[in-house]
Protein backbone atom coordinates (compact mmCIF):
# COMPACT_ATOMS: atom_id res chain seq x y z
CA UNK A 1 0.00 0.00 0.00
CA UNK A 2 2.71 2.51 0.95
CA UNK A 3 5.59 0.46 -0.37
CA UNK A 4 8.58 2.62 -1.18
CA UNK A 5 7.21 5.76 0.50
CA UNK A 6 9.36 7.55 3.06
CA UNK A 7 6.51 9.57 4.53
CA UNK A 8 2.71 9.45 4.41
CA UNK A 9 0.16 12.05 5.48
CA UNK A 10 -3.35 10.72 6.05
CA UNK A 11 -6.46 12.82 6.64
CA UNK A 12 -9.67 11.19 7.90
CA UNK A 13 -12.73 11.88 10.00
CA UNK A 14 -12.56 11.00 13.70
CA UNK A 15 -14.93 10.91 16.63
CA UNK A 16 -13.54 11.58 20.11
CA UNK A 17 -16.24 13.78 21.58
CA UNK A 18 -14.26 16.96 20.92
CA UNK A 19 -16.06 19.86 19.20
CA UNK A 20 -16.76 19.39 15.49
CA UNK A 21 -13.90 20.65 13.37
CA UNK A 22 -11.19 19.96 15.95
CA UNK A 23 -7.96 18.81 14.31
CA UNK A 24 -6.05 15.94 15.89
CA UNK A 25 -2.42 15.30 14.88
CA UNK A 26 -1.23 11.75 15.49
CA UNK A 27 2.18 10.18 14.91
CA UNK A 28 1.29 6.68 13.74
CA UNK A 29 4.89 5.49 13.88
CA UNK A 30 5.41 6.43 17.53
CA UNK A 31 2.39 4.49 18.74
CA UNK A 32 -0.65 2.63 17.42
CA UNK A 33 -3.63 4.76 16.44
CA UNK A 34 -6.49 4.49 18.94
CA UNK A 35 -9.13 2.40 17.10
CA UNK A 36 -11.97 4.08 19.04
CA UNK A 37 -11.03 7.42 17.47
CA UNK A 38 -11.80 6.00 14.01
CA UNK A 39 -14.82 3.89 15.03
CA UNK A 40 -17.28 6.06 13.06
CA UNK A 41 -15.45 5.34 9.79
CA UNK A 42 -17.45 4.34 6.73
CA UNK A 43 -14.44 2.49 5.31
CA UNK A 44 -14.48 -1.31 5.32
CA UNK A 45 -10.88 -1.19 6.52
CA UNK A 46 -10.36 1.94 8.59
CA UNK A 47 -7.28 4.11 8.81
CA UNK A 48 -6.19 2.65 12.16
CA UNK A 49 -6.60 -0.88 10.76
CA UNK A 50 -4.64 -0.02 7.60
CA UNK A 51 -1.79 1.53 9.59
CA UNK A 52 -1.57 -1.48 11.91
CA UNK A 53 -1.68 -3.89 8.96
CA UNK A 54 1.21 -2.01 7.34
CA UNK A 55 3.09 -2.13 10.67
CA UNK A 56 2.53 -5.90 10.98
CA UNK A 57 3.70 -6.47 7.38
CA UNK A 58 6.80 -4.33 7.88
CA UNK A 59 5.58 -1.78 5.32
CA UNK A 60 4.98 1.20 7.56
CA UNK A 61 6.92 4.20 6.24
CA UNK A 62 9.44 5.91 8.51
CA UNK A 63 7.02 8.82 8.98
CA UNK A 64 3.23 8.53 9.11
CA UNK A 65 1.26 11.56 10.28
CA UNK A 66 -2.51 11.34 10.63
CA UNK A 67 -4.63 14.47 10.71
CA UNK A 68 -7.99 13.55 12.20
CA UNK A 69 -10.87 15.95 11.65
CA UNK A 70 -13.52 15.74 14.34
CA UNK A 71 -16.84 15.06 12.64
CA UNK A 72 -20.22 16.49 13.60
CA UNK A 73 -22.58 13.81 12.28
CA UNK A 74 -21.76 10.43 10.80
CA UNK A 75 -25.24 9.51 9.57
CA UNK A 76 -25.39 8.20 6.00
CA UNK A 77 -26.16 10.94 3.51
CA UNK A 78 -25.31 13.82 5.84
CA UNK A 79 -23.18 16.61 4.43
CA UNK A 80 -20.31 18.32 6.17
CA UNK A 81 -21.04 20.86 8.85
CA UNK A 82 -19.54 24.33 8.43
CA UNK A 83 -17.09 23.52 11.25
CA UNK A 84 -15.88 20.42 9.45
CA UNK A 85 -15.60 22.19 6.07
CA UNK A 86 -13.50 24.88 7.74
CA UNK A 87 -11.34 22.20 9.37
CA UNK A 88 -10.81 20.50 6.00
CA UNK A 89 -9.48 23.79 4.66
CA UNK A 90 -7.16 24.11 7.69
CA UNK A 91 -5.96 20.51 7.23
CA UNK A 92 -5.16 21.12 3.55
CA UNK A 93 -3.25 24.29 4.41
CA UNK A 94 -1.44 22.52 7.26
CA UNK A 95 -0.43 19.68 4.94
CA UNK A 96 1.17 22.15 2.55
CA UNK A 97 2.74 24.43 5.16
CA UNK A 98 4.15 21.77 7.49
CA UNK A 99 4.45 18.49 5.59
CA UNK A 100 4.97 19.19 1.88
CA UNK A 101 8.71 19.48 1.29
CA UNK A 102 8.18 20.99 -2.19
CA UNK A 103 5.99 23.75 -0.76
CA UNK A 104 8.46 24.44 2.02
CA UNK A 105 11.39 24.63 -0.41
CA UNK A 106 9.69 26.50 -3.28
CA UNK A 107 7.68 28.77 -0.98
CA UNK A 108 10.86 30.70 -0.25
CA UNK A 109 11.06 31.96 -3.84
CA UNK A 110 7.60 31.51 -5.36
CA UNK A 111 4.00 32.20 -4.42
CA UNK A 112 2.16 28.94 -3.97
CA UNK A 113 -1.61 28.76 -3.90
CA UNK A 114 -3.78 25.89 -2.80
CA UNK A 115 -7.34 25.00 -3.68
CA UNK A 116 -9.58 22.08 -2.89
CA UNK A 117 -13.09 20.93 -3.58
CA UNK A 118 -15.27 18.99 -1.13
CA UNK A 119 -17.69 16.72 -2.97
CA UNK A 120 -20.45 14.87 -1.21
CA UNK A 121 -20.71 11.20 -2.10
Amino acid sequence: MWSGEDAVLLVDAVSSGAPAGTLHRLDAVAEPLPPALFAASTHHLGVADAVELARALGRLPAKVVVIGIEGACFDAGEGLSIEVETAVERAVQLSHDRYCSATIMLGKTAEITTSFDVRQA
